[in-house]
C-alpha cells in the first residue's frame, strides 16, 4: 500500500490516490512492515502526506508529514526522516513559500545534510530535478556558515546550528531557551521566563512582568505550600516513565546501545525529580516559596528540552548545556567565540 501510495503521487493519479488515503487513513501513525519484520517503509502518515499533496489536500499533508517526522525521530530512521523533510518541504514551497519559507528552508537543509551524510543520492537527485525555481529556492535557503536559528514556527521549532538544521515540537522549555539566546549575557529571572511562556514579556527595567499564579505558583495565605508537582506534572512524569520503559525494553531487544544509553538516563533524570517531589510514605513534598516554585519548573522544563534537542542534534545541545545556565535567574553566557542568532 505504501509503495502505491508513492506510485500514485508520482504519477499525479488522483483517483487512486483517493481510494488510498481512505484505506490506510485508519493506520496513521503506525509503522509500515512486511515479511514479519524483513522490510519497514516507515510511517504510514509519510505516504498518506504523498496522498494528500496529490489530493490539493495541503493542511492534511502537512499533518501527515508532521506526524511522520516525529514517529521517525524516535525510531532514529534518518533515511525516512529525510525523505519526509524533503516531501514536506515541498508542499510548503508549492502552496505557501511566502508565509513559511524558513520553514521549508530548514526542512530542504536538513534533508540535504542527512542525505550528504549518509550518501543518499537518489534524494539529493531528487531535488535537483525538481526545477530550475526549487532548485535555486534550495541553494538559496541552505543555512550559511555560522548562522544560527532558533525560531518558533507553529507547532514546531526550526533550529539551525554548525551547518545542521532540524525540526523539534513545541515545548516550554524551548521558548525559555530562545528568550535566553535573545538576550545573550543578560540575567533574567524566572518570573520573567514564566511570563513569556504565558503570552507576557519582561519590562524594560526587567521586573517580573506576570504574576506566578498564571502557573499554579502562587502561596494562599495560612498555607504552607502547595505541592512541588501538581496533579498534571505526576500524570505527565508517569506517562513519560511508561514511554521510556517501553523504549528501553525495545532498545534492548535490538542491542541499540545508543538508544539504552538515552532513555537510561532520561529515566534517571525523572527519577531525581520524583525523589525531590516527595517524601517519606509517597506524600508529596511542600515547595517553600513562588520563587523556588519558578526555579525549579524553569530549570526542569530546559532541562527536559535539551534531552529533546541532543536527540536529533547533539551538537545544539552540548553548546547549550555547557553556556546556559539555570538558577533564580538564568543566562546565556556569551561564548568567546559569540554566535549570531536569529530568534
Amino acid at each position: 500500500m505504501g509503495l502505491l501510495s508513492a506510485v500514485a503521487a508520482e504519477l499525479n493519479d488522483r483517483a487512486s490516490a483517493a481510494q488510498l488515503y481512505d484505506l490506510l487513513v485508519p493506520y496513521a501513525g503506525r509503522i509500515g512492515i512486511a515479511a514479519a519484520g524483513l522490510a519497514c517503509s516507515g510511517s504510514v502518515s509519510y505516504h498518506l502526506g504523498l496522498l494528500a499533496s496529490t489530493l490539493g489536500r495541503v493542511a492534511d499533508a502537512i499533518r501527515h508529514y508532521e506526524d511522520a517526522a516525529t514517529v521517525h525521530e524516535r525510531m532514529g530512521a534518518r533515511p525516512f526522516l529525510a525523505w519526509t523533510q524533503l516531501a514536506h518541504a515541498r508542499v510548503l514551497l508549492t502552496c505557501d513559500a511566502g508565509a513559511r519559507r524558513h520553514e521549508a528552508a530548514a526542512l530542504l537543509a536538513s534533508a540535504l545534510a542527512t542525505a550528504r551524510e549518509l550518501g543518499m543520492d537518489g534524494l539529493v537527485a531528487t531535488v535537483r530535478r525538481l526545477g530550475l525555481d526549487t532548485a535555486a529556492t534550495v541553494e538559496a535557503l541552505e543555512p550559511a556558515d555560522g548562522e544560527a536559528v532558533f525560531r518558533h514556527e507553529g507547532d514546531f521549532w526550526t533550529i539551525t546550528f554548525a551547518g545542521k538544521s532540524v525540526r523539534v515540537r513545541h515545548g516550554k522549555g524551548l521558548g525559555d531557551i530562545a528568550v535566553l539566546l535573545a538576550n545573550p549575557g543578560r540575567e533574567i529571572h524566572v518570573a520573567d521566563l514564566i511570563a513569556a511562556s504565558t503570552g507576557a514579556l519582561p519590562d524594560a527595567r526587567g521586573a517580573p512582568a506576570a504574576e506566578l499564579v498564571a502557573q499554579g505558583l502562587r502561596v494562599s495565605a495560612g498555607v504552607s505550600g502547595d505541592p512541588v508537582l501538581d496533579r498534571r506534572a505526576r500524570a505527565d512524569y508517569r506517562e513519560r516513565l511508561a514511554d521510556l520503559h517501553r523504549e528501553l525494553d525495545d532498545a534492548e531487544r535490538c542491542h541499540d546501545e545508543g538508544r539504552v544509553a538515552r532513555a537510561r538516563a532520561e529515566l534517571d533524570f525523572i527519577a531525581g525529580e520524583l525523589a525531590s517531589a516527595f517524601g517519606l510514605g509517597g506524600r508529596g513534598r511542600q515547595a517553600g516559596s513562588p520563587i523556588e516554585r519558578a526555579r525549579k519548573a524553569v530549570a526542569s522544563r530546559i532541562r527536559f528540552s535539551l534531552t529533546h534537542i541532543a536527540r536529533v542534534h547533539s551538537a545544539m545541545a552540548r553548546h547549550l548545556r555547557r553556556y546556559i545556565r539555570t538558577g533564580t535567574v538564568c543566562t546565556y553566557v556569551v561564548p568567546d567565540e559569540p554566535v549570531r542568532w536569529s530568534v
